[in-house]
């Protein structure tokens, strides 16, 4: 199995979708996700984030299709529909970017210094230690 060259490897969010077993084999001993891809020639933590990646219904299909290219259907249980959606489920989902992480409006972080004058910076700082920060109030833009 090559490599790419920068390859982000050994992450430990997909642990427990390599590390699950993928089903017993002909031989009576356990497969894992990350064995089921190596004889695969597939990199298990680029493919983990990969199917990661995809919606639910696309990465369990992309799992039944690896399931299906085991050589010699080295597993027992044939229902690779039923075991793609019970490893899919074990893969980190991607938290979705609130609007204002991706500079779209509504954004909090920009509108915010967007409200304050331009010279307000010398103005916010205290003017004693146990005083509070002093805001000026907004001015009309013109």
């Amino acid at each position: 199995m090559k490599l790419p060259a920068g390859t982000l490897r050994f992450k430990p969010e997909f642990d427990s979708f390599l590390f699950a077993p993928v089903g017993a084999e002909e031989s009576g001993m356990s497969l894992s996700v990350l064995s089921m891809l190596a004889r695969l020639d597939l990199d298990p933590w680029q493919e983990a984030a990969q199917l990661a990646a995809l919606s639910r219904e696309s990465a369990t299909l992309k799992m039944v299709s690896l399931l299906g290219a085991l050589p010699n259907r080295s597993l027992k249980d044939p229902d690779g529909l039923t075991i793609a959606t019970r490893l899919v489920a074990m893969l980190p989902r991607p938290i979705p970017t609130p609007a204002y992480a991706r500079g779209q409006s509504g954004c909090l972080s920009g509108c915010l210094f967007r409200l304050l004058p331009a010279h307000a910076d010398s103005q916010l700082a205290p003017t004693s230690s146990s005083s509070p920060l002093q805001v000026p109030p907004a001015t009309a833009a013109k």
